[in-house]
């Protein structure tokens, strides 16, 4: 069972054969089976994902995306280099940005967790990419400890506004990374790592510290 979100961003639960189904009627996917073909990590979704990079829903697109990144992201790796090729640079002004997303997995996948985190704590780089780094690890990651680790610096980076363009971050910009990045990464936290309870205890105090 899959707990993904819908076109209305309402919470369901799906099975596998509701996956099935949907490829076996031809249907349009919908966004929950979309998400739940990546939560699978299994291989023979990914030709039914690729189509939905280019779908007219932006959602459907970034969720298309991710479940690729899931399941298998080398093998899907020109797919989402291609998709990320078709996007301008101006792109990235337009919050969410499509093109930050895929920059970001790309990085991820090409470089692994150590490249992710030399590209959000490097002095250069896109900030829009920078700010797109935790969105790698979305519902169902398969969370390696360098993983947890990883995320634990970049939300201890966010609390403590280490950087200098997090500190130039909008009030709105701000919490939206603490608090929903925080969210999305909480499953991998359940009893395992200490230190990112820690730091999440804390945020709480964080709205405080925004000038």
């Amino acid at each position: 069972m899959y707990r993904v979100l819908t076109d209305y961003n309402t919470y369901v639960w799906m099975k596998e054969e509701d996956i099935e189904n949907s490829i076996k009627d031809d249907f349009l996917l919908k966004r929950e089976i979309i998400m739940a073909m990546g939560m699978t990590h299994n291989k023979k979704y990914l030709k039914y994902l690729y189509p939905y990079l280019n779908n007219e829903v932006f959602y459907k697109r970034r969720e298309a995306a991710q479940s690729i990144f899931l399941i298998d992201g080398e093998e899907g790796l020109e797919n989402l280099k291609k998709r990320e090729s078709q996007l301008d640079d101006i792109e990235y002004n337009d919050p969410p940005s499509e093109k930050a997303l895929l920059k970001a997995l790309i990085i991820r996948i090409e470089n692994g967790v150590k490249g992710s985190e030399e590209y959000f704590f490097s002095d250069t780089g896109n900030v829009t990419v920078k700010y797109a780094q935790l969105a790698c690890y979305s519902r169902g990651f398969l969370y390696q400890e360098e993983d947890i680790v990883l995320i634990t610096k970049i939300l201890e980076a966010y609390v403590e506004k280490k950087s200098a363009w997090i500190k130039k971050l909008s009030k709105s910009d701000y919490l939206e990374a603490i608090y929903q990045k925080g969210e999305n990464t909480r499953d991998f936290s359940r009893g395992m790592n200490r230190p990112y309870i820690f730091g999440v205890c804390k945020l709480k105090y964080c709205e405080n510290h925004v000038g």
